[in-house]
């Protein structure tokens, strides 16, 4: 009637069928991180278009800040430089 059930064949089901277990096992203890996780992919996903819309429409801007954010940059990063400086003296 059907295909003889050999050795390899049985090895073969039993390996696909306990990795099947074994997702979905694994998705149900991992489903309290996995829902809010894919929410959050759908969101943004959705949201997307809009942020190269705003990033297209304020490309001018960004550039013209670009100057400003290093300046802050340098001057944090120097005053680090000054603080833990001090603190190897002490």
């Amino acid at each position: 009637m059907g295909k003889e059930i050999t050795f390899d064949r049985f090895i073969r089901w039993t390996g696909t069928g306990l990795l099947i277990i074994a997702v979905l096992l694994l998705v149900n203890y991992l489903s309290g991180v996995l829902l809010p996780f894919f929410v959050a992919w759908l969101l943004a996903y959705l949201i997307y278009p809009t942020v190269q819309f705003i990033e297209k429409r304020t490309a001018h801007t960004c550039t013209r800040n670009k100057h400003h954010h290093h300046n802050v940059d340098s001057m944090l990063r120097h005053r680090w430089n000054h603080l833990s400086h001090n603190s190897a003296n002490d």
